[in-house]
């Protein structure tokens, strides 16, 4: 029994796979999520057929867009956008179902706002029919909303409720603005409300493909552009903040993370203002893929307990993180500081751990209630400063051989969003001694008796064989 690869990977527009085994290949839009798994040919030609089966389907409804009617909100045909979610069909059987909303039957899952406006987006979070959805209430009454492109200024803040999503065209991501007359301290909050103080009562909330801009508010107001006091199931993924600059250590923040108890924010650039994110008491959060351009503190904590960020970049940043408050964790893995000054400084007594980091400039990396604790260098590799096991005294600096490295050149797996062109995903061949890499997800082609020789420590390569044709298929994300 001969054995493949199957190999899945994501693009900006949804999820593509790449399957071949013997002498069938596959490419299959809208698939899961990424993994490289080795299957039985028997069983994996049966998933084919399934595959080429959902795949003829989701064609079917992609291919021409069809009017949708949500609530009197209609989902127009969107012959402009390539974003599959704008022309699928959601009426009918399609429309989703909540049995405990209080009209089941006339209750739509997927609403749509009309392109630009901007007053219909709070009612089209909270309607239910010729009321309200209930407060406070998971896994009932589910809301996916989507906003087409364009523009949408808002006068006060937008607030979201348990079991929603707002998801933008990925293609051409819509604005949410903050008027110059905003009249409130959030232009998004992510708290359902009925929760009260209680943020960790608020799941399931959702943003996708959005870009938030508070650029018409005062660059000295204290205005958060997103409030993130959230729980689990909680998600922002593809989201780009725009903020007023600051002036005179006051201004704009990007997400603030109150009372609350989320478990990630993944692949968000926060471009200006004050602080990039501040995390004011929520119990712990992994940040992955965060950019932070051009604020003035990247990461202000004052409060929380666990907090990593995985691939950071603080790119022209007066400080990279700033802690105020509490004694939390402070994991840094894989960051990269551009154009910045001190990466890491403390006015309390935090445990800190920063793995892989590069950086350009003569700042400090860590200063410590006002003392430098580690000096400017352009790369460290591994430092930590808290209680350590066999240390005299417990509390302090450790700088020690790293752990062994991880695939991909040395850096946990961690493919950030392009906020200016979008990755794609292309198919190429190389000739045999050929040496120049492309750098972005490429499907590269060889000879058999170039398989074997390839520079697998070059990358995060996925390996599939041709039988038929004697090819290796590589999926590669190269630098």
């Amino acid at each position: 029994m001969t054995r493949d690869r199957a190999v899945v990977v994501t693009s900006h527009q949804g999820i593509d796979c790449f399957f071949n085994t013997g002498s069938v290949s596959l490419s299959i839009p809208f698939c899961s999520i990424l993994f490289d798994t080795l299957v039985s040919s028997h069983s994996f030609l049966a998933m084919l057929k399934s595959l080429a089966f959902a795949a003829a389907l989701l064609g079917a409804v992609t291919a021409s867009p069809t009017l949708a009617r949500h609530e009197d909100r209609s989902l127009q045909p969107r012959a402009n956008t390539s974003f599959w979610y704008a022309a699928m069909d959601h009426t009918g059987q399609y429309k989703g179902y909540a049995p405990h909303a209080p009209s089941p039957s006339s209750y739509n899952v997927f609403v749509a706002v009309n392109a630009g406006d901007a007053g219909s987006l709070q009612s089209a979070i909270d309607s239910a029919g010729s009321s309200n959805r209930q407060n406070e209430w998971l896994a009932s009454q589910p809301r996916v909303v989507y906003i087409p492109p364009g523009t949408y200024t808002l006068s006060q803040t937008l607030n979201m409720r348990t079991d929603t999503i707002l998801m933008g065209d990925a293609t051409n991501p819509p604005i949410i603005k903050a008027a110059a007359g905003f009249s409130g301290n959030y232009l998004v909050n992510g708290q359902d409300p009925s929760t009260g103080v209680s943020g960790e009562l608020s799941f399931a909330v959702g943003l996708k493909n959005l870009v938030l801009d508070t650029t018409a508010v005062s660059g000295t107001s204290s205005i958060s552009a997103l409030y993130w006091g959230v729980a689990q199931a909680a998600q922002l993924q593809n989201v780009k903040i725009v903020l007023a600059p600051s002036s005179g250590g006051k201004g704009h923040t990007g997400i603030q993370l109150g009372r609350g108890s989320t478990l990630g924010l993944a692949d968000v650039r926060i471009e200006n203002g004050q602080n990039g994110i501040w995390h004011n008491g929520h119990q712990q959060a992994l940040y992955k893929s965060i950019y932070f351009y051009k604020n003035t503190i990247g990461m202000l904590i004052s409060g929380g307990n666990t907090i990593t960020l995985l691939n950071p970049t603080f790119d022209t940043c007066g400080t990279g993180i700033s802690v105020t408050g509490g004694s939390p964790f402070v994991g840094i893995v894989d960051a990269k500081s551009i154009n910045s000054g001190v990466t890491f400084t403390t006015t309390v007594y935090p445990s800190i751990v920063i793995d892989n980091l590069s950086k350009d400039t003569s700042s400090d990396v860590v200063v410590l209630r006002g003392t430098t604790a580690l000096k400017s260098s352009s790369k460290i590799v591994n430092y930590s400063y808290g209680n350590t096991v066999g240390r005299s005294p417990i509390f302090g600096a450790v700088s020690g051989t790293p752990p062994p490295l991880p695939a991909g050149r040395g850096r946990i797996p961690a493919a950030a969003v392009n906020h200016k062109t979008p990755p794609t995903l292309s198919t190429s061949r190389i000739q045999a001694g050929t040496t120049a890499i492309p750098r972005r997800p490429t499907m590269i082609q060889l000879p058999s008796t170039r398989c074997s020789s390839l520079p697998l420590t070059m990358s995060r390569l996925y390996f599939s064989w041709n039988a038929s044709s004697s090819t290796c298929g590589l999926f590669a994300w190269f630098g």
